[in-house]
C-alpha cells in the first residue's frame, strides 16, 4: 500500500497538517519542518484503512475526485459522502448522505468542502469517534488554536494531543477514558488511586 504525499496533491488536501517539531538551539522555540509533516502523514496513511471522503464528485477532472480515486487504487477503501449522489455509487461504493450514515468503521476523514462548512462534520467526526468503548488517546490538527481547545473539550479521550502526535512527559499525566485503564499516572492522582482513605475517631474527654 503506498502512501507517498506527494503524488496527486495529497499533502494540499489534507489541510494545516502541523507536526515534526524540533526545538532550536535554545531549547525553548519550536519550528515545524516539511520532513516532519510528510512523516506524521506517511504514519497516519500506514495506519489507516477505510477513508470516508466527504463532498466526493463523480468527474474525472475534480480533485475531489482524483484524490480518492489515486487513494482507491493505492489499496485503501473509499466511502464517499456526498448528498448529491446518496445512494448511488462512486468508486464502486455506495455513497452516503453524511458520515453519521455510514454503517462501517471509518478509520480517516477527507473533507472537499468550504472552510465555512467544515464544523458540521467536524462534530460529526467526534460523535463517531466518542461512539467506542475506548478512549486512551487522539491527535487534532487545526491552524485554529479555538477550535482546537474546543474539539479537545469534546473528544472524549484522556490525552489530547494538538498538531502533534505521541509527545509525552514523566510529569506530564496518562490515562484514558471508559475502557482505556483506570486512574492515572505520573500525577498525584495516581498516588490517590492506590490509597484507601479511612475515617478514624479518638475520644479523648472525660465521658
Amino acid at each position: 500500500m503506498s502512501s507517498d504525499p506527494e503524488s496527486h496533491g495529497i499533502r494540499r488536501e489534507v489541510g494545516p497538517l502541523r507536526a515534526g517539531i524540533e526545538g532550536n538551539e535554545e531549547g525553548n522555540e519550536a519550528v515545524e519542518t516539511q520532513e516532519g509533516q510528510d512523516e506524521a502523514l506517511r504514519e497516519l496513511l500506514n495506519a489507516t484503512r477505510s477513508i470516508a471522503v466527504v463532498g466526493i464528485k463523480s468527474g474525472e477532472s475534480d480533485d475531489a475526485f482524483r484524490v480518492p480515486h489515486y487513494l482507491q487504487s493505492n489499496g485503501y477503501r473509499i466511502i464517499p459522502v456526498n448528498p448529491r449522489y446518496a445512494g448511488k455509487k462512486v468508486l464502486g461504493e455506495t455513497c452516503y448522505a453524511s458520515l453519521k450514515d455510514i454503517p462501517d468503521k471509518v478509520d480517516l476523514v477527507d473533507v472537499f468542502r468550504r472552510s465555512e462548512d467544515v464544523m458540521p462534520i467536524a462534530e460529526d467526526a467526534i460523535a463517531i469517534s466518542n461512539d467506542s468503548i475506548y478512549g486512551l488517546a487522539a491527535s487534532i490538527w487545526t491552524a485554529d488554536v479555538n477550535k482546537a481547545h474546543r474539539f479537545a473539550r469534546d473528544i472524549e479521550a484522556g490525552v489530547v494531543w494538538i498538531n502533534c502526535f505521541d509527545h509525552g512527559d514523566m510529569t506530564s499525566i496518562w490515562g484514558g477514558y471508559k475502557q482505556s485503564g483506570f486512574g492515572r499516572d505520573k500525577c498525584l492522582e495516581s498516588l490517590l488511586y492506590h490509597t484507601q482513605t479511612k475515617s478514624v475517631w479518638l475520644h479523648i474527654g472525660d465521658e
